[in-house]
């Protein structure tokens, strides 16, 4: 079975951050619950990069159980390599999307 290697993006990053720091301001905790779980499932990708549809131009997403937010990612194949692009809340517009992946 394929193991790929997971690296986050510096705009993914962010957008973790970013949602992280906006749900710990709503509850204590919150955004740290939020960033396991968001964490836990990109993490799960390494045995199952394949199990997403492309949405737009080489770039898959992968919804996070019960939140409303996309990862948006890249695979290579060829070196066994996922890219994590964003991190975005579903509510955001698609024009999010293609400005962060214009240049991927």
């Amino acid at each position: 079975m394929k193991s790929y290697k997971i690296v986050l993006d510096r705009d993914a990053l962010s957008d973790l951050k970013e949602s992280e720091d906006w749900y710990n301001k709503r509850v204590a905790n919150l955004g740290t619950r939020f960033k396991n779980v968001v964490k836990k499932q990109i993490s799960a990708l390494r045995k199952n990069a394949g199990g997403y549809n492309v949405r737009y131009r080489k770039v898959h997403c992968m919804p996070i159980k019960k939140l409303p937010f996309l990862v948006h990612f890249t695979v290579d194949e060829v070196n066994l390599t996922i890219k994590v692009l964003a991190i975005i809340h579903t509510s955001r517009s698609p024009d999010i999307w293609d400005d962060k992946t214009q240049n991927n």
